[in-house]
């Protein structure tokens, strides 16, 4: 067929039925999304969730620190360095971040990694030492058993949430900021 200015071509059979598998499989992939996500919704919208065993929620007092912003603390060319590639390091949760979504290589781990440590010397400093529980499929109960046993005053445990996310970076970033955190207590 020829139209002024153009021709319309018609798709042969194999070239028709391309087209089609691919509206097909975009309109299951869709489908199969709002189902995953009504499954999701439901899911926290109708589950028990257990009730805390102390009086601080968790969002208010557990999270706090690690989204506390301590823009006082020193930082050094390479960690502007980072920070104008990425986001601020200001916080632990930034750090973590980084660590989870970024391809850092090794130097640039280890000043994150020192950063982390440095977050870990303030929280000491200032009274307030902190543990991170790794992640994992029950980190927020674990970490509401380690708050009852705790012995050593005004030491904080704090989830990052019941999941299996996060990459062995991350792992190190947590594992790092403890040791931190466990030297500077032993110290005492």
């Amino acid at each position: 067929m020829k139209f002024e200015g153009f021709e319309l071509q018609i798709p042969t059979l194999p070239q028709a039925l391309f087209i089609m598998l691919h509206y097909i499989k975009s309109l299951i992939f869709t489908l199969i999304l709002i189902l995953l996500d009504l499954e999701v919704y439901s899911q926290t919208a109708y589950s028990e969730l257990p009730k805390p065993v102390f009086s601080d929620s968790i969002q208010n007092v557990t999270q706090e620190p690690i989204n506390r912003d301590l823009y006082f603390l020193p930082k050094n060319k390479e960690i502007l360095e980072i920070e104008s590639l990425t986001i601020k390091l200001d916080n632990i949760s930034a750090c973590l971040a980084i660590l989870e979504v970024k391809f850092l290589d090794s130097i640039q781990q280890e000043i994150i990694f020192s950063r982390l440590e440095d977050f870990s010397e303030y929280f000491y400093q200032t009274h307030e030492p902190m543990i991170i529980v790794k992640n994992g499929l029950n980190s927020t109960e674990k970490t509401r058993k380690l708050k009852q046993e705790n012995q050593i005053k005004n030491l904080k445990y704090i989830s990052l949430g019941s999941s299996c996310l996060g990459n062995q970076f991350q792992e190190m970033g947590v594992d790092r900021f403890n040791k931190k955190t466990r030297l500077l207590i032993s110290e005492d």
